[in-house]
């Protein structure tokens, strides 16, 4: 998986650098507002995806592997429910923000209408390919899932350059060749999992019980899902209008590199599901509770020590990458991280509501309260504030989303909201004290090779503190044995 993660990060920091040379700013801007429903959809398939896994893996630890392919059916019919829900509202508000709000060039209206439109294509085909994703993950087949994950972006990067020679619209040319690549990743998953997973085969089954049981959580969690994505697609048509491309442009790039950081912590969150399920199939709460917490701490750690490097050297990073950094990019750069830092902590709560089965008045209360940021920069932006500020309200409701659903765990959960404080929480604040010092002393002392030792010193405190104060003995010998693995490897 790490190594899945190196080159896939490698991968796509280098397209963005490639593509944002290859079409201009402009038309990279205007990808980021008209085809951001494929990174919308990535989520959602992501989520789509873990839920017929949830039961898929319940089901195998419960010993009952005769219903595998009864899931695996129902959820086929699920998604393609979802897929025609998807298109319909998705065509509705395309047509409104086409014909009111976008804030793009007129000689460029034609080409973003067919970028529209062919990504709706490629996320429909996404969704579909979200019940195979569910097996292979399920089966914890992690060399395929990382396979697959490679090949995608290296075909993603190989159509970059193929779009510089095409004669066509390059935008257009681009969107399409995505297409392609979307086709191509779901055949090979497609026939993959057919050949190796025999409930993947289809036969004609139907469960009414089954069905609802699927749909329910499929739908509660897309509700949070969606909310979460509708709400960072809205705040860029906001930006569109407020602030035009150029800001839409800044704010992809920002989440390019938020991306290559969620691949760190996603190697975790892929690692631990299937763990946790089983386990609670096995009505083993401590094993599950074990889990929670040690997952809690490594991926804030993770998140927490990538982090820390970019928000000091983000400049220099910035013009590296990219040669000429557009307008408003660093700060973005910093308002993103500090969400991510935030939101680190967020995938096993997921996974611990999930195992449990009890999703859903932690969706509504995840949908209602990531919506309020889309609410809020919409009035910051109407009367005249910066997009920085209308940006920044994300951190403020990312941290009061969290805290409400970490009440909601250990009501329904029960995970034991002092230990929770001290051993994460605690963990979180004193890392994130640690690195605001050491920002203000970077700045101070004002020399690059000084920030290299400097960003050293502070992911080596923040490891320090949470290996000495906030991880159990357990947690620990692990940490040990996989220490000493590493050396005999060496």
């Amino acid at each position: 998986m790490y190594i899945r993660m190196a080159v896939t990060m490698i991968i796509a920091l280098y397209s963005s650098r490639v593509l944002l040379k290859t079409i201009g700013v402009e038309d990279f801007g205007i990808y980021n507002v008209v085809g951001s429903i494929i990174s919308l959809v990535s989520m959602v398939q992501f989520f789509l995806s873990s839920s017929t896994q949830r039961f898929l893996n319940y089901e195998m630890g419960k010993k009952n592997n005769d219903r595998l392919q009864l899931i695996f059916n129902m959820s086929i019919v699920i998604n393609v429910i979802i897929s025609i829900l998807f298109v319909v509202i998705v065509e509705i508000v395309g047509y409104y923000f086409f014909n009111y709000k976008i804030n793009i060039a007129p000689d460029r209206f034609y080409a973003a209408k067919w970028v529209f439109q062919l990504s709706v294509i490629s996320a429909v085909v996404m969704i579909m390919t979200a019940p195979y994703d569910a097996l292979v993950i399920a089966h914890e087949k992690i060399n395929f899932y990382a396979f697959i994950s490679v090949l995608k972006n290296l075909l993603s990067l190989f159509i970059i350059f193929l779009v510089s020679y095409g004669s066509f619209d390059r935008l257009i040319f681009y969107a399409f060749l995505l297409l392609v690549v979307q086709l191509v990743v779901r055949l090979i998953s497609s026939i993959y999992c057919k050949n190796n997973f025999p409930e993947s085969l289809y036969k004609k089954c139907w469960d009414n019980k089954m069905f609802r049981d699927l749909f329910s959580f499929a739908g509660w969690q897309l509700l949070g899902t969606s909310a979460y994505n509708v709400t960072q697609s809205g705040l860029n048509l906001l930006f569109n209008v407020f602030g035009g491309p150029v800001v839409n442009a800044a704010r992809g790039i920002s989440y390019q590199i938020n991306t290559a950081i969620y691949q760190f912590t996603n190697n975790v969150n892929v690692a631990i599901t299937p763990y946790s399920i089983k386990a609670t199939a096995e009505g083993d709460k401590d094993k599950l509770l074990r889990m929670f917490y040690f997952s809690s701490k490594s991926l804030f750690l993770i998140t927490f020590c990538v982090s820390v490097p970019i928000i000091y050297l983000a400049e220099d990073i910035l013009k590296l990458w990219l040669g000429t950094v557009p307008e408003y990019t660093v700060g973005f750069v910093y308002i993103v991280l500090a969400c991510s830092l935030i939101r680190s902590v967020h995938s096993p709560l997921d996974v611990i509501f999930k195992s449990v089965g009890r999703i859903k008045q932690y969706q509504i209360t995840e949908g209602i309260v990531l919506s309020m940021t889309l609410l809020a920069s919409y009035i910051l932006l109407k009367y005249g504030m910066s997009v920085y500020i209308a940006f920044s309200s994300m951190i403020f409701f990312e941290s009061l989303n969290l805290f409400l659903i970490i009440f909601l765990a250990d009501k329904i959960v029960g995970i034991g909201l002092k230990i929770y404080i001290k051993k994460v929480l605690l963990t979180m604040i004193v890392c994130s004290i640690v690195a605001l010092g050491g920002y203000e002393v970077k700045n101070i002392l004002n020399n690059y090779c000084l920030s290299f030792l400097i960003v050293i010193i502070v992911d080596l405190i923040a490891c320090f503190y949470v290996c000495k104060f906030s991880l159990e003995e357990i947690d620990r010998s692990i940490l040990i044995k996989i220490k000493r693995s590493v050396i005999k490897v060496f």
